[in-house]
């Protein structure tokens, strides 16, 4: 063989050697990579979704601090009056503050109430319905005062309607439904 086959035969090699890296070898190189870049970006996310609850939590025990310092405590906000007298007077002081005519049932009895079924606290949940009559921006006060009261309560319905005398509408008559919520 003379230098030239040589020199073709090592180029030839060469290239074949490298094309078989180049098909062979480095894909499974990158089917590696590929799978490592996978385990690196789910080692990422759950880093990510830890460092929030972290913060989450330190946020939640800022909050539970910071409240803890105010003079209402969440434990305040369910009455253990089990008479509901100063609850029916806070919703009556409200509506008579804005000229609403004001009837109140409540359905039973404390005695009578149902345990709300999402808590183990023993909180019982007595229900009342309460219509109220006048003019309609004096009802929408009355409910967004009814959202600060110093009590926790929840409003499961509320339909309006409006009076009519002699073809005019004159006031609007709302009917709630709602629960206080009792902590004996």
């Amino acid at each position: 063989m003379n230098y030239r086959v040589k020199i073709i035969t090592g180029i030839t090699g060469i290239v074949l050697m490298c094309a078989g890296l180049f098909f062979f070898v480095y894909p499974m190189f990158g089917r590696s990579n590929d799978a490592l870049a996978l385990q690196l970006d789910e080692r990422k996310k759950e880093y990510e979704n830890l460092n929030s609850e972290k913060k989450s939590i330190e946020q939640g025990q800022r909050d539970l601090d910071n409240l803890a310092k105010r003079p209402l405590q969440p434990k305040d906000f369910f009455s253990s009056d089990q008479t509901l007298v100063s609850e029916v007077r806070v919703l009556e002081t409200i509506a008579s503050q804005h000229e609403l005519k004001l009837e109140l049932r409540v359905a039973g009895t404390v005695d009578s109430a149902v345990p709300v079924p999402t808590t183990s606290s023993g909180l019982i949940s007595v229900t009342y319905g309460m219509e109220l009559t006048g003019k309609h921006n004096d009802i929408i006060a009355f409910l967004d005062a009814l959202e600060h009261v110093p009590f926790v309560t929840h409003v499961s319905t509320i339909q309006m309607q409006a009076v009519v005398v002699e073809k005019q509408v004159h006031n609007v008559r709302a009917i709630l439904s709602a629960d206080f919520f009792v902590k004996p």
